[in-house]
């Protein structure tokens, strides 16, 4: 009697696209990190495993970040979609905080001037 070879080595796997694989650590912006610490910061202080999208706003306004709409709502609102579209392009359930961050700058959120200003300007 022959034998076989195990199933998992003769069974074709779709190949993943790393187009969408998330950024390590050391691949992160210096922005793209002060949110996540800023995010579990929050999460710390609240007692909380989960933040909802208003928080994540919270958040981004604690940071310095803006985008000019008139309510809380529309921004929410704005973040969602974005979230569903980039799930659905990417086949992910649950993004990270690196990608939902980067959806937020695409969105057209920045950080106001005088938030990020470092005094470099005064020499």
């Amino acid at each position: 009697m022959a034998i076989q070879a195990p199933l998992s080595s003769t069974m074709s796997t779709p190949s993943k696209s790393n187009s969408h694989r998330p950024p390590r650590p050391d691949q992160l912006s210096r922005d793209a990190f002060e949110f996540i610490t800023a995010v579990d910061q929050f999460k710390r202080d609240e007692m909380r495993s989960f933040l909802g999208l208003e928080e994540v706003v919270s958040v981004l306004e604690n940071l310095g970040y803006a985008r000019r709409h008139d309510t809380v709502e529309a921004e929410v609102e704005d973040i969602a979609q974005a979230i569903e579209d980039y799930k659905a392009s990417s086949s992910r359930l649950f993004p990270n905080w690196s990608e939902i961050f980067g959806l937020i700058r695409e969105l057209g959120y920045a950080r106001d001037e005088d938030a990020d200003e470092t005094g470099s300007d005064q020499e």
